[in-house]
């Protein structure tokens, strides 16, 4: 319907005990195109530790495990910012 190539999950590694370990992705070629930065897997891939943190000179980029990219510009003491996006 998009144009996009998807993948089902793929799970890596899975290692039991009392705090299991489990490294997962997922493939989009959606994703291949988005300003978010390539994740450990290379374009496309996502996995649930995909999480960044841009800090730049106009405000800061919240790249999330989905894909999503979220602008946030500067503030000055004291300021508040609401995201309807995000809410």
């Amino acid at each position: 319907l998009l144009g996009a190539k998807g993948l089902p999950g793929e799970t890596d590694v899975a290692l039991p005990g009392p705090l299991p370990f489990i490294l997962s992705r997922t493939y989009s070629s959606y994703r291949t195109k988005t300003p978010a930065p390539v994740g450990v897997f290379g374009p496309g891939w996502k996995a649930p530790s995909d999480i960044r943190l841009q800090l730049r000179d106009d405000g800061l980029i919240l790249n999330d495990n989905g894909g999503q990219s979220i602008h946030f510009e500067p503030l000055l003491p004291g300021e508040a910012v609401y995201s309807r996006s995000e809410s």
